[in-house]
């Protein structure tokens, strides 16, 4: 029954992250790179645990590489190659957070590195993806909070900051959470 639900859940993200990826093209949506002629990172070689294919070292720390150098557009190929097969990576224990992370690096591409309509849309649903798979993201929150109010949603945005704010111990991050509120009820 398990492998049944696990299957499905792949299933169901493969999907997802289709139906994504068929949106973005929609809209016309354009990927701005840092700087021209940003070349792939290449393969690594980190020892992250169980995997198939070979998919962590070929496709999600070089689109992690990708990002840091300010190539949006090869990040986000290799986030959308990554993400849209969870079943190369479900015997790996840190599969959860890899994801979160995957799918939060494709929401700050959209939200800061794109321009065409519809780009907050993807933003946003990459944000709460990321969340899906790992509820203690805050980061995360933060940027959804952030895609919110820029589109003129800033009591939802606050009244995500302040559930999250509501529900956490961390103090640094409780500090963070309360100036970004701040932040956006200013501008409000």
């Amino acid at each position: 029954m398990r492998g049944m639900l696990q299957l499905f859940l792949s299933v169901f993200i493969i999907l997802c992250t289709t139906m994504v990826s068929a949106f973005a093209q929609n809209f016309d949506i354009k990927i701005h790179n840092r700087a021209e002629n940003l070349s792939y990172s290449g393969m690594t070689n980190i020892a992250a645990g169980p995997e198939t294919g070979g998919i962590l070292n070929a496709h999600y720390f070089p689109g992690l590489i990708d990002y840091q150098k300010g190539n949006y557009v090869s990040a986000k190929n290799q986030m959308d190659y990554f993400l849209s097969r969870p079943h190369y990576t479900q015997q790996n224990p840190r599969q959860r957070e890899f994801f979160s992370h995957g799918y939060y690096i494709r929401g700050m591409i959209y939200l800061y590195h794109a321009s065409g309509q519809g780009r907050f849309i993807l933003a946003k649903r990459n944000f709460e993806q990321s969340i899906q798979w790992n509820p203690k993201n805050y980061t995360s929150y933060l940027q959804l909070s952030r895609v919110l109010s820029t589109v003129g949603l800033t009591d939802k945005a606050i009244s995500i900051l302040q559930n999250l704010l509501d529900n956490i111990s961390d103090e640094m991050v409780a500090q963070l959470i309360r100036m970004e509120i701040s932040r956006i009820g200013s501008t409000h």
